[in-house]
């Protein structure tokens, strides 16, 4: 989600909160909004892409954090354009 400067706190307080709401739990689990990934290696790989973020100058609002093949909500702000997670596909 690309935001503009001037709106971003109040959307990214507002975002964060939404985020944290969602209930991360089992594929099966009918309360759950956020499920495994397809393997433990598509999570590894969103992780290491957040890592990559961050590394190159990106800031966490909210840090994911992953469980087996299950990876919560992360939220990154000032993500460089030369960041994977700005040039490639995460899922």
């Amino acid at each position: 989600v690309l935001v503009a400067r001037q709106v971003l706190p109040d959307f990214l307080a507002a975002f964060v909160t939404a985020a944290k709401a969602l209930k991360v739990g089992r594929a099966d689990d009918a309360a759950s909004d956020i499920g495994p990934m397809v393997s433990e290696a598509a999570a590894h790989r969103v992780m290491d892409m957040c890592a990559d973020a961050v590394a190159k100058g990106a800031r966490y609002a909210l840090e994911p954090v992953r469980q087996g093949a299950t990876v919560s909500p992360a939220i990154l702000v000032d993500l460089p354009r030369q960041a994977r997670l700005w040039c490639e596909e995460v899922l």
